[in-house]
């Protein structure tokens, strides 16, 4: 039997808002209802998983994954003006990442079976979205290396949108392009001090921080400059 549990709804969220003040609060708020349309996607395949419905588990599973992370992009365009906001933008980040990998691992299990049904779900047992036949200590790395490339990439984008528009002459636009893409930075060079071991992720991890140090010079310098 499927042994994955239903996740609480929301997760934290609401105590996370209640700590803020707006207009941080307001964005809280709009990430707490993107988790909480993230965790009801997660349950429903939960259940499709345990009725043997692997295929709809599949989708539910990866659907869930996705808007985890969208939801972590919310958090990111924000502003991180205070040590105490970027805490809280970090943890609940955090948060978020991890459910966004749990919902990867339990898709993982489910396309497997759906797509070997001579495996009998009703006899497979799982952890956490894993099966020992079925997943790898090297999956798991590749999933947390894809996990941060992905950030380091909108990172990049979001600086290269901000040199276009700045070009353009939409001096705004490029402010607000910049600010997101220094604040992705900022999340991803966290999670590379945190865990050292994700700098494997990129061919040139020391090129990943001169970017980030480059993002935040040019934007209080350059494209936000009054």
């Amino acid at each position: 039997m499927w042994s994955l549990a239903r996740l609480s709804l929301p997760a934290g969220a609401l105590l996370f808002v209640a700590a803020l003040l707006s207009p941080v609060a307001a964005m809280a708020q709009d990430t707490s209802t993107q988790e909480a349309r993230a965790t009801e996607t997660y349950n429903d395949a939960v259940d499709a998983g345990q009725a043997g419905h692997d295929d709809a588990a599949c989708r539910g599973f990866g659907n869930a994954a996705v808007m985890y992370e969208n939801a972590i992009g919310s958090l990111m365009g924000q502003s991180m003006a205070t040590e105490e906001d970027r805490d809280y933008i970090k943890r609940y980040a955090d948060m978020l990442q991890g459910r966004a990998d749990q919902a990867k691992k339990a898709a993982k299990a489910a396309c497997y079976l759906r797509d070997n049904p001579e495996q009998p779900s009703s006899s497979s047992s799982y952890s956490s979205g894993t099966s020992a036949s079925t997943w790898t200590a090297d999956d798991d790395r590749a999933n947390e290396f894809a996990a941060i490339q992905d950030p380091a990439n909108r990172a990049a984008a979001a600086y290269k949108e901000a040199d276009r528009l700045y070009d353009a002459k939409d001096f705004a636009g490029a402010c607000a392009s910049a600010r997101n893409s220094a604040a992705i930075y900022t999340y991803v060079v966290t999670q590379l001090r945190i865990k050292p071991e994700l700098r494997g992720a990129f061919d040139n991890p020391d090129q990943i921080l001169a970017n980030a140090a480059t993002a935040e010079k040019d934007r209080d310098g350059y494209f936000c400059k009054a």
